[in-house]
């Protein structure tokens, strides 16, 4: 769905029938395309440990404009080094959240987090390189951290997506002509009617 942007890696996409240009992938970040009112840049929010030492991280986690048809593809990517380390579709997030059950088919993003991976601390991935130690200090920091940014999300994204099925909804059915048609002498009562 995205890669980070690095300058050391490409993607080129080659149309067979030639019917299409070339798609260059080089090293770009990919778009997403996100509800931009639930988009949190996480730049600004470091993982606060219990002792108050504060772990900085990088990126954005937002709600998709589209559910994922495909879940693999679902979820937060985390990165230390440049390297993908992690994906997780809610952080382990309780029940009882508003959109909880929305958020899991919506949520994207990612975030970078270099003391994931530290030479000289503790190293919190896994032994087959596929997820977090979720279960250590700093690991339960960052799962309650990423649990309240999910949350913030998940109420920003009812408000946005409703307002986006009502901006769909109105530019399918061309409401406002429809609307002006009906009454076209009664700014009023055009006015009620939206």
């Amino acid at each position: 769905r995205f890669g980070l942007d690095r300058p050391d890696w490409q993607v080129r996409v080659i149309d067979a029938s030639g019917v299409e240009a070339p798609i260059d992938l080089s090293g770009a970040e990919l778009e997403v395309n996100v509800l931009e009112s639930t988009r949190v840049d996480v730049d600004s929010h470091p993982v606060v440990m219990p002792d108050g030492t504060r772990l900085p991280v990088s990126g954005w986690i937002a709600y998709a404009r589209d559910p994922y048809k495909d879940e693999v593809m679902a979820g937060v990517r985390i990165y230390a080094r440049g390297k993908i380390v992690s994906q997780t579709r809610d952080f382990n997030v309780k029940t009882g959240v508003t959109g909880e059950f929305k958020v899991r088919s919506y949520l994207t993003g990612y975030v970078e987090a270099e003391w994931i991976d530290d030479d000289a601390g503790e190293d919190l991935i896994r032994s087959d390189r596929q997820d977090i130690l979720w279960s250590s200090e700093k690991g339960e920091a960052f799962q309650a951290w990423g649990q309240t940014i999910i949350k913030e999300i998940a109420a920003r994204a009812e408000g946005s997506v409703r307002t986006t099925l009502w901006e769909e909804f109105k530019a399918l059915a061309d409401l406002e002509t429809k609307i002006r048609t009906a009454f076209p002498n009664d700014a009023d009562l055009q006015e009620s009617a939206m």
